[in-house]
């Protein structure tokens, strides 16, 4: 009998969050990153920042539980989920007062925020969205809380690690196992804001 073996991690991991009920793969970046660093906690206050689909979403909601808050931002409408969500572009001028209108003070800030892939300028745009997730952390988190933020690596991306741990006690870069093995895309870790 022939075994067929998943051709890429993208099948393996999409097949996965199927069969679990998550709404994309991308959940599993997240699951990985919170068991190694603990980053989510019931009774937490959770900003996620270009939550679309959602799988963030479905996984902050299943370790809370009935406790906390959970708070997502995206330009496209989150359907089937029962969270607080503005519909709202991260880069609009109001977004900290509309944030502020449902919680002060955050203790994770979550940011899987992506441009358009076009191939040219990814690296730059993604950065703009990483500094914009920052600008936006370093404004609702509260004392000691934790960011995590993803950004596609590029010739500017060590300098942007350079200032969070102006502003973190802890910062580390990494790709998870969900993560394509040729994606860009690295996940840093931003732990005690100071």
């Amino acid at each position: 009998m022939l075994k067929f073996k998943a051709t890429n991690m993208q099948d393996k991991f999409s097949k996965k969050a199927r069969i679990e009920g998550y709404k994309a793969r991308s959940v599993y970046k997240l699951q990985d990153l919170d068991k190694k660093y603990k980053l989510i906690k019931k009774n937490q206050k959770i900003l996620d920042l270009g939550c679309w689909p959602g799988s963030w979403l479905q996984y902050c909601q299943n370790k809370l539980g009935n406790t906390g808050l959970i708070l997502g931002i995206d330009k496209q409408e989150i359907l089937g989920l029962d969270v607080n969500f503005l519909k709202k572009d991260v880069m609009d001028k109001d977004i900290i007062s509309e944030i502020r209108k449902i919680s002060v003070d955050f203790d994770l800030v979550l940011s899987d925020l992506a441009p358009k892939t076009t191939g040219t300028l990814d690296s730059d745009l993604s950065l703009d969205l990483s500094n914009r997730a920052l600008y936006i952390a370093e404004n609702v988190l509260r004392y000691k809380g934790n960011f995590l933020v993803k950004i596609f690596q590029g010739k500017d991306t060590n300098k942007f690690i350079e200032k969070l741990k102006k502003k973190f006690r802890f910062v580390k870069s990494t790709k998870p196992m969900a993560s394509k093995k040729t994606s860009k895309e690295i996940y840093i870790i931003c732990l005690l804001k100071r």
